[in-house]
Order: C-alpha cells, then structure tokens, then sequence
C-alpha cells in the first residue's frame, strides 16, 4: 500500500502498480487506473494601505489567497487590475500574499 498526499497536482493521472516477483511468484503488473484530481478551491481579498490616496502617492496593494479546505498553502502569482487595466502580473505569493507598491498616475485637472 502507497499513502501519497499532495504528490499529485491537479488532472489526470494514469496510475500502475508492478510486482517485481520472487524466487517463487512471477513478476505481474496491474491494469491502469485512471485518477482524476480535483483542484482545490481558494478566495482571494485585496487590501491597499490607503483608501483614500491623493494623485501621485505610492500605494501597496496587498492579496491575500487562502485554501479552502486542502491544508496546503497556494503558490503562484496574482496579478492586479484597475477594471481592465493591468496595473501589475506575475506577483508571486510568498506564505500565501503578494504586494505591489505602486503611485498613482497624475491626471490633469478638468
């Protein structure tokens, strides 16, 4: 019997088990099985330093991803948008937050 936990990433996974055989027994090796891993499901909550700012000042923008139900701390980037304006990709997480300090652009005035 093999006990793996977390040593299988998210999809598909063909699984085989092979008997090396002995003295007495012939080697034989099993029929794959096909095991389907299931992602696990996370929230995501952003933070600034300060809300309001003023044009120009520098922000850090904070996120923060959790698990849900796994036990395992997520890896990977986060990225930040203004609506669909990419203010920043490819943050990666560290202990489960990424930050990016950022200034505000100037606007003129109307």
């Amino acid at each position: 019997m093999y006990r793996g936990r977390g040593s299988l990433t998210g999809g598909a996974h063909t699984i085989t088990a092979s008997y090396e055989g002995d003295s007495n027994f012939a080697a034989s090796t099993a029929a794959a099985l096909s095991q389907v891993v299931g992602t696990a499901t996370t929230t995501t909550t952003v933070t600034s330093s300060g809300s309001p700012s003023v044009v120009g000042a520098a922000v850090t923008y904070t996120a923060t991803v959790a698990d849900g139900s796994s036990g395992f701390t997520p890896t990977g980037t986060v990225s930040f948008s203004d609506g669909v304006t990419q203010l920043c990709t490819g943050v990666v997480l560290s202990g489960r937050v990424g930050a990016r300090r950022r200034s505000a652009p100037s606007r003129a005035a109307p």
